[in-house]
């Protein structure tokens, strides 16, 4: 097979199908095991799958809308839309988590109720 014939993700895909794989477990598991404190890993884990998937392959493992969009098998358009909503969705579940650790205030600089 040509290499240029092989799809960016296509090492990526076949790993994935690998029984070394099945054996390490869930790297997304891994990934907020090692990252995140309890209060953010259960907020994420409440985000519906879709979400998700778009918001840990952009916002921890930083890949490009584009790159995204060739692993989850959508158009860009969609990967944009998906995590639009799951950071909103992460964002109404993480707003008391915000407050109690100081990085969402009012303008009055107190803690303030209301998520954006």
């Amino acid at each position: 097979m040509d290499q240029d014939d092989i799809g960016d993700f296509y090492l990526y895909a076949k790993a994935q199908e690998s029984e070394e794989y099945r054996k390490a477990g869930d790297p997304e598991e891994i990934l907020l095991s090692h990252v995140m404190d309890a209060d953010v890993k259960d907020a994420l884990e409440q985000v519906p799958e879709p979400f998700r998937a778009a918001v840990i392959l952009a916002d921890l493992e930083e890949f490009s809308y584009k790159e995204i969009a060739e692993i989850l098998g959508i158009p860009v358009g969609t990967v944009m839309s998906r995590l639009y909503r799951g950071r909103r969705h992460l964002q109404r579940l993480l707003w008391d988590y915000a407050r109690r650790a100081g990085y969402a205030r009012d303008e009055a600089g107190s803690p303030s109720q209301v998520p954006p």
